[in-house]
C-alpha cells in the first residue's frame, strides 16, 4: 500500500472543470482521473484465534503524482493523452480505514486481507465536494518475523524464588 493508485474513470463535466485541466471536448471522450501517493496506513491490529484479523485506524498519504487522461482515436490508432494536473490536487491525503483479513500462520506467516479507506481531505484545491475513498487487496508476507519469534522463545527465563517463613 506504500505506493498506491488513486482516481476515478468516467469524469463528469463539473468534475472536468474541476481538475484544472485544458480538455478539448467533453463529447464521446471518457476522461480519466489519477492520482499517484505514497500511502501509510497507522492501523490497530486484532488477530483472533482462529487467524483472522480486523484493523482499523488512520492513514496517510503524499501525493506524487496527478493527471487526467483520455483515449483518443484517430484514423484507427489510439492514443493516450495525458495532462499533468498535480497542482490541482492537494498534495496531502488523509482519511480513515478498516479491513479485514486471514493470517495462515499465527507468528511470521503469510496473510490476505480486504480493506476500505475513506478520505477525509479535498481531493482538488477548488472542490470541497471530492474525497478519496478505495477498497485494497492485500497479500502480506512478514520478512523477519519468525526469526524475532524464535529469538524470543530462545532467550532464557529468569525465575525467582519467593522467601517464605
Amino acid at each position: 500500500m506504500v505506493k498506491s493508485n488513486l482516481g476515478t474513470a468516467d469524469l463528469s463535466l463539473a468534475d472536468l472543470e474541476a481538475s484544472g485541466v485544458n480538455f478539448i471536448s467533453h463529447d464521446g471522450r471518457t476522461y480519466t482521473q489519477r492520482i499517484n501517493y505514497f500511502i501509510v496506513p497507522d492501523y490497530a491490529k486484532y488477530v483472533f484465534n482462529n487467524n483472522i484479523y480486523v484493523e482499523a485506524g488512520p492513514q496517510f498519504g503524499l501525493r506524487y503524482k496527478a493527471y487526467v487522461e483520455y483515449v483518443n482515436e484517430a484514423g484507427g490508432i489510439d492514443t493516450r493523452i495525458r495532462q499533468d494536473n498535480k497542482d490541482a490536487i492537494n498534495p496531502i491525503e488523509a482519511g480513515a480505514g478498516m479491513g479485514i483479513g486471514y493470517r495462515f500462520k499465527k507468528i511470521g506467516g503469510l496473510s490476505v486481507g480486504l480493506s476500505y479507506f475513506q478520505g477525509l481531505v479535498n481531493v482538488y484545491k477548488e472542490n470541497s465536494k471530492t474525497k478519496n475513498n478505495s477498497i485494497f487487496l492485500k497479500l502480506n508476507l512478514p520478512i523477519g518475523a519468525k526469526k524475532s519469534a524464535k529469538k524470543i522463545e530462545e532467550e532464557p527465563v529468569i525465575e525467582t524464588d519467593s522467601l517464605s517463613d
